[in-house]
């Protein structure tokens, strides 16, 4: 069980390398030139093959002409790539504060399989699956959103059919996505990897026993957290959504992060 467990975990992580720049570990920082007459570009940072999942309207053409510069204007440039290295990051290390502070004055040893768990949810749902949700999904299912995000707060309140989309948003995700979709994945991928006592069935079982407690749970934070992650501007959508997810996936560690459920 536990070296199929690496296998599939080195798997994983392999392929996922496709996503990344090639050339990454090759390419040192850089001062260069281009025709647009921007110095200190981060060749590193060139993320062309991501530009797939990227949506018009959502990345900004911010102007640079220094490292530093095109540093502080990644995540306008590129939200997506932004969106993966912060979910990957926040989920992981919400669990990390957790089992650190459950730690203190007790005698728990710290859970690695546990924080793989959270760091590959991150990475995998967060990072991927809810961008794709968030921003593309959404993007079509509402065709008034990406207008009515970026627009000026004054004329939000003027915008009754970017209002309208701003509330089938909320209440998709809520009602379907976390409730049909979030849930069920990060259950069964906890059950997959943390294994042993606990098989991916056992994982859906344990959704089902805390079905009314998790769901309650998840709308009285993300009912009124959406209002404000769905009206912002699209390319600050997935950053805002993480600074809201930092505190939730605190709580959906400590009550559902052990092998078996509080």
């Amino acid at each position: 069980m536990r070296l199929r467990w690496r296998l599939s975990l080195a798997f994983i992580l392999l392929q996922s390398l496709q996503w990344f720049p090639r050339g990454l570990a090759a390419r040192v920082l850089t001062d260069t030139e281009d025709d647009g007459g921007a110095q200190g570009r981060l060749p590193w940072l060139n993320v062309s093959d991501l530009d797939a999942l990227e949506v018009p309207g959502v990345a900004v053409d911010v102007p640079y002409r220094s490292a530093l510069q095109e540093l502080f204007t990644f995540p306008e440039r590129r939200p997506f790539m932004t969106n993966l290295l912060v979910a990957t990051v926040k989920t992981s290390f919400a669990d990390v504060v957790v089992q650190v502070s459950l730690k203190v004055g007790a005698s728990k040893v710290f859970d690695l399989r546990r924080t793989v768990v959270f760091a590959l949810f991150g990475f995998l749902y967060i990072g991927v699956v809810e961008w794709l949700i968030y921003v593309r999904f959404f993007s079509w299912m509402c065709p008034h959103a990406v207008a009515f995000a970026n627009e000026p707060w004054d004329l939000k309140l003027d915008d009754s059919f970017g209002q309208m989309d701003l509330a089938k948003q909320i209440l998709f995700d809520n009602l379907v996505h976390y409730t049909c979709i979030y849930y069920p994945v990060f259950y069964t991928l906890k059950g997959l990897i943390q294994g042993g006592r606990v098989s991916v069935v056992e994982g859906l079982q344990q959704y089902a026993r805390h079905f009314t407690e998790d769901n309650l749970l998840v709308w009285a934070i993300w009912l009124p957290g959406d209002v404000i992650v769905f009206s912002v501007p699209m390319w600050l959508r997935m950053l805002v959504n993480h600074g809201i997810s930092f505190m939730w996936t605190m709580m959906l560690s400590y009550l559902r992060g052990d092998l078996e459920n509080k």
